[in-house]
């Protein structure tokens, strides 16, 4: 069957600025992230040993209707998994810690992706993303999660959109336990469930931004049409067009009647 769709690192990626968070509206990033957590649930009632092993925003792909579609599904296994690939950025602790040429995979590796993917999609940001130049794997290895744990807010990158004025304290609490005590111990991640459950009570409690459609947020003050202001009164510099990630991306346009 043809699926009409782009790739999730399209339309999030983990390098997002002020001036593409405006391409997409907050209400379908939220939609699209709790599509993913309900296309791999699916997945597991029909097969419940399953598990993807090399997962990232580059083997989803999604439509204008929100729906899923998982691509290049060549690592999936059934109850345990070992494989010598795993796309960077994109890697469990325990994935990391096991041999190169044996990587480890298990559904609780998918989970960990899964809130990582999810993450990224909504904030524009790697929940291990830092301004030390570390590379996020070795982040992940070192349980080094500067934007969650004030141990290390000296690595802390800074942020043109406060997730913090998105993301509600349940959902903070729930991805918090992803990357910071979850890192390292797989058995004390949350369930997708409850990431779920905890973002569609997110998206039902956002604002509507009262100058722009595509703006939803939790705060006092639009974060977008803040960090839009605040871009305008910078000097302008000359940027080499080849280092932007979505330069000339055209954004999906999503069927929603919200």
């Amino acid at each position: 069957k043809n699926f009409d769709g782009k790739k999730l690192d399209v339309l999030g990626g983990l390098h997002r600025t002020h001036k593409t968070f405006s391409k997409f509206k907050t209400l379908d990033l939220f939609d699209v992230s709790i599509s993913l957590i309900e296309a791999l649930t699916t997945l597991r009632n029909e097969i419940p040993s399953l598990v993807i092993g090399d997962f990232s925003a580059m083997n989803v792909l999604v439509n204008k209707q929100k729906e899923i579609c998982f691509i290049d599904m060549d690592s999936v296994c059934f109850s345990y998994y070992r494989c010598n690939v795993a796309t960077p950025g994109y890697k469990a602790y325990e994935t990391i810690i096991s041999n190169n040429n044996n990587l480890v995979f298990t559904s609780k590796s998918d989970d960990f992706l899964t809130a990582l993917i999810t993450f990224s999609l909504i904030s524009g940001y790697h929940p291990y993303s830092n301004n030390a130049g570390k590379s996020l794997d070795s982040c992940v290895k070192s349980n080094i999660c500067a934007l969650f744990n004030d141990q290390y807010k000296q690595y802390k990158p800074t942020l043109d959109i406060d997730f913090h004025d998105i993301f509600d304290t349940n959902v903070l609490d729930i991805y918090k336990n992803f990357f910071v005590d979850g890192c390292i111990h797989p058995y004390k991640r949350p369930s997708l469930d409850e990431l779920k459950q905890a973002l569609i009570n997110n998206k039902d409690s956002l604002k509507q931004c009262k100058r722009i459609k595509k703006h939803q947020y939790l705060s006092q003050r639009c974060p977008y049409c803040k960090a839009k202001k605040l871009y305008k009164k910078q000097p302008k510099v000359k940027i080499n067009k080849r280092s932007i990630q979505l330069k000339g991306i055209k954004p999906i346009y999503f069927n929603s009647s919200t």
